[in-house]
């Protein structure tokens, strides 16, 4: 008898997981359902053991319009798709006029995604760039292998140069394809690009040629050829940068910038007349496919984009010209030519041995192993030896301090993500990641040490007081502060504090290291004290100027953020003072022990009276004790800083003047005091406590704004210090100049902009003083004289706001 009791839920199951996935079945599962609710009550849930709850719940439920985006039946086609159907239109039917406008539009696409816009949402929202290895069009097709290959050699730069941040630049190719067979070589591309630039020349000379010429055939193709040499210049400097080629890359710029020119008057994109099928550009498509937000698609226009090519190509000029950076060019080639002269010489020794070998005969064995010999070492390369070594080897230290001025400079435009990526890894290559060279940085550190004004006694030879510890962990200071200034300047400014508050314990380090150098330790000589502090002051000066590019002060700040920087100026003209200072009666006691060494001697040999050698040694210390200390010899550094020193100074009187007469009002803040706010703006300053130079208080600086010195008379004394700051910028713009060195570019170009400040800030200011001759007034008068009534207008400039006064 068959058996007719129900099957049980296990069997059930069982057979269910024995059915074939291969051929269609379809399994009742009510009778197993049915069979669970009869053992269950509510709020019971069968699941498996890895089954969770909250997962569940925030799981996509299907056929919810705002969960599943195809429970309205929309269906999504690929971009290759719609090509088969038709839906896009084959390259081969556009005319050559369409194929511009697409290239100037993908222009403005490439530069969006350069400075930090998805991939997908830029460049890809071209539907040609998702299938090129299908294009027909020669020059369409050209085009694009090029532009993508030129993509990715940026995307390798960026992410070889380890500074990358969210807002900079999108890392991520999101699974498209920008190498394929086609432009995987980069002698292939250039071949068709080169190919396609002589075919396009020959037909220009062609048109031209023709008795009756077709002026609109002919823009068009001259329109198309420096878009084409466009492009291969363009490939060629991201490549030749990619592999450290800066030869090349700066030819290559050279001759970019002429086409930058053309192609800034021959926009093609927004001429109505050339009609571009809607299809080509889907960013909508693109953004359902690569977005789950529904990202909108961002393009830049054709004369932005054209500008910021320009910036781009100026900013890789600025950075070519950094200090130190091709000297390994130029060493290689001298090493060069050192090589084919020692082998000049050594044919002209092999042929003076032969001579010496047919003479002398009856030194033939001898001979002849010594010919063997020189034989051998001609197969091996040649080695520099001897006097040559010497010049190729030992060469020219790099001046550190250079190089920070120049990033200090370089930050100032804002440069691109690429052209900071590519510097970074220009100060530190790869594999080692170090500064230059190994062994640079040590050698280098110590010799802007000793320019800076410490002895080379006490950087030598002082492995028991520590020195080259010190020096060791000052060189890992400075170079994470060169990673720190190839950062954006927002991000830049956040690390600064990093760099900051480690040159503050090292500071210490340095205070505790002049005390162990020290012979008298009651009279102790701050050297490597001074030169942290020296640079921590540069620093500190850095990191408030950083503050008007981005744009976070409020005008009722300015008045103690340049009070601020007057303070680390002065500080930082005493420091130079003082080091000066500790030199210059070093030297004067040396020249006194050599004075009294030679007079002893000659008083040993004439035999003279010992109080008169005594009386005579006192009268010369005297005499020498008492010559007053000259002043310091002129340089770049400390020209700059009297320059900037004083225009500092002239704008804090400025804004005094302005705060006095309620131009320039605090704001009232219910919530908060201005105590907090104050540390919190200047909160490198107060961490770590009890550093130097002592943090001013928020009540040092409001107190520093009230005076009762009249205001014509701050007027006159600002102009006054204005007209120092100009006599120190001008020594520097000088055709010849004074120094014994020739000012870096790029101190000229700060120059030239500090310059701009002063003449800006003189005229707004003078408009404040009467028209009349103020001479035939007494100075009771004067001072009594009212200030006119006015108006202002602040312009956030980097280092110096432009402040508009309109009288009333």
């Amino acid at each position: 008898m068959a058996d007719s009791s129900p099957p049980t839920i296990e069997s059930m199951i069982d057979s269910f997981n024995n059915v074939s996935l291969v051929e269609e079945c379809w399994v009742d599962a009510l009778p197993i359902l049915k069979e669970a609710s009869n053992d269950m009550y509510l709020g019971q849930l069968i699941h498996s053991k890895d089954f969770q709850l909250e997962s569940a719940t925030h799981s996509l439920e299907i056929m919810n319009p705002k969960l599943d985006t195809r429970a309205k039946g929309e269906h999504f086609y690929m971009p290759e798709q719609l090509f088969d159907e038709g839906s896009i239109p084959k390259d081969s039917t556009l005319d050559r006029k369409q194929i511009i406008k697409i290239i100037d539009r993908l222009v403005g696409l490439e530069i969006s995604w350069i400075e930090g816009e998805a991939l997908p949402t830029t460049l890809f929202s071209c539907m040609y760039l998702h299938f090129p290895q299908r294009l027909e069009n020669q020059i369409f097709s050209t085009y694009v292998n090029s532009l993508l290959a030129t993509c990715d050699a940026i995307n390798q730069i960026v992410s070889r140069g380890d500074i990358c941040c969210e807002e900079d630049f999108n890392l991520s190719d999101f699974g498209l394809a920008l190498l394929y067979p086609a432009n995987i070589h980069m002698v292939v591309n250039i071949r068709q690009l080169e190919e396609l630039i002589d075919q396009l020349d020959q037909e220009i000379k062609t048109e031209k040629s023709k008795p009756t010429k077709d002026l609109d055939e002919l823009k068009i193709l001259v329109s198309l050829y420096n878009r084409i040499l466009f492009r291969k210049l363009f490939y060629i400097i991201i490549f030749s940068l990619s592999v450290s080629n800066l030869v090349l890359a700066i030819k290559s710029i050279k001759e970019i910038l002429p086409i930058i020119e053309f192609l800034k008057n021959d926009g093609y994109n927004n001429r109505d007349d050339i009609v571009v099928p809607t299809e080509i550009f889907n960013g909508g498509l693109v953004s359902k496919l690569y977005s789950s937000v529904g990202a909108v698609p961002q393009e830049k226009t054709y004369t932005v984009a054209i500008s910021s090519f320009e910036k781009l190509f100026n900013d890789f000029q600025t950075l070519f010209k950094m200090p130190h950076l091709l000297d390994s060019t130029i060493q290689r080639q001298q090493l060069l030519q050192l090589q084919q002269q020692q082998q000049k010489q050594q044919q002209q020794q092999q042929q003076q041995q032969q001579q010496q070998q047919q003479q002398q005969q009856q030194q033939q064995d001898t001979t002849t192993e010594e010919i063997d010999n020189n034989n051998a070492s001609e197969t091996t390369a040649p080695v520099v030896t001897g006097k040559n070594k010497s010049k190729v080897e030992k060469s020219e230290p790099i001046k550190i301090g250079a190089i920070l001025d120049y990033h200090f400079y370089f930050s100032r435009p804002s440069p691109n993500i690429v052209v900071r990526s590519v510097l970074r890894r220009l100060l530190f290559p790869l594999p080692l990641g170090q500064f230059f060279k190994n062994d640079t940085m040590e050698e280098s550190l110590i010799e802007w040490m000793h320019e800076f004004g410490i002895p080379m006694d006490k950087l030598e030879d002082r492995e028991k007081e520590g020195v080259p510890t010190f020096i060791d962990t000052l060189s890992k200071v400075i170079q994470k502060l060169f990673v720190h200034m190839a950062l954006n300047r927002a991000r830049q400014r956040r690390k600064l504090k990093v760099s900051l508050f480690e040159l503050s314990l090292l500071q210490n380090e340095a205070d505790i290291l002049d005390t162990k150098i020290a012979k008298d330790p009651t009279n102790v000589s701050i050297y490597f004290g001074s030169f942290v502090f020296h640079l921590k002051l540069r620093v500190m000066q850095h990191y408030l100027f950083l503050g008007f590019e981005l744009d976070i002060y409020s005008n009722h700040e300015f008045p103690s953020v340049y009070y601020y920087l007057d303070y680390f100026y002065n500080i930082q003209s005493n420091v130079s003072n003082y080091v000066y200072k500790l030199n210059y009666n070093q030297q004067q006691q040396q020249q006194k022990q050599q004075q009294q060494q030679q007079q002893q001697s000659s008083s040993n040999k004439k035999n003279k009276n010992k109080n008169k050698n005594n009386s005579t040694t006192t009268t010369t210390t005297t005499t020498q004790s008492t010559t007053p200390l000259p002043p310091q010899p002129p340089t770049i550094e400390r020209t700059l800083l009297v320059a900037y020193h004083t225009a500092v100074r002239a704008m804090f009187r400025f804004l005094v003047v302005l705060k006095q007469h309620g131009k320039i009002v605090d704001p009232i803040c219910d919530f908060g005091t201005d105590d907090l706010r104050f540390m919190k703006k200047f909160e490198p300053f107060f961490n770590p406590p009890y550093q130097q130079p002592e943090p001013l208080t928020n009540e040092i600086c409001k107190n520093s704004t009230k005076t009762t010195e009249p205001w014509i008379s701050l007027v006159i004394t600002t102009l006054d210090i204005l007209k120092q700051s100009k006599a120190a910028v001008d020594v520097l713009l000088l055709p010849e100049s004074k120094f014994k060195v020739p000012v870096p570019f790029y101190q000229v170009e700060e120059a030239k902009q500090l310059q701009r400040s002063i003449l800006s800030m003189r005229l707004q200011i003078q408009k404040l003083l009467p028209s009349f001759d103020l001479s035939k007034l007494t100075i009771e008068k004067v001072l009594a004289l009212p200030i006119p009534k006015f108006s202002i207008q602040i312009e956030t400039k980097p280092y110096f706001p432009n402040i508009n006064i309109k009288l009333d």
